[in-house]
């Protein structure tokens, strides 16, 4: 997105539109996912998001989850296939 931000940028000041048109950060953007190595990770949406899914699967499947859940017992992997 930062790439998009700039080239907006660019393509504006080409265009010699008024700086006022222009909003001041958006050339200046950077992802905070920038530079991070593992990616993949969940916003507070996504979170939220498979948290009611949870919630949801366990009150129309009760006896699928009638053991609680210990992350030392069940582990949870994930992996981050493929690319944009």
């Amino acid at each position: 997105m930062a790439g998009r931000f700039k080239e907006l940028v660019r393509d504006a000041e080409a265009r010699k539109l008024p700086s006022d048109k222009i909003p001041g950060w958006l050339g200046q953007w950077k992802s905070p996912w920038e530079g991070k190595v593992k990616g993949g990770e969940l916003i507070r949406q996504g979170e939220d998001e498979l948290y009611q899914l949870g919630i949801r699967v366990r009150e129309r499947f009760p006896s699928l989850f009638e053991e609680d859940y210990h992350p030392d017992v069940y582990t949870i992997r994930a992996t981050q296939v493929g690319g944009f």
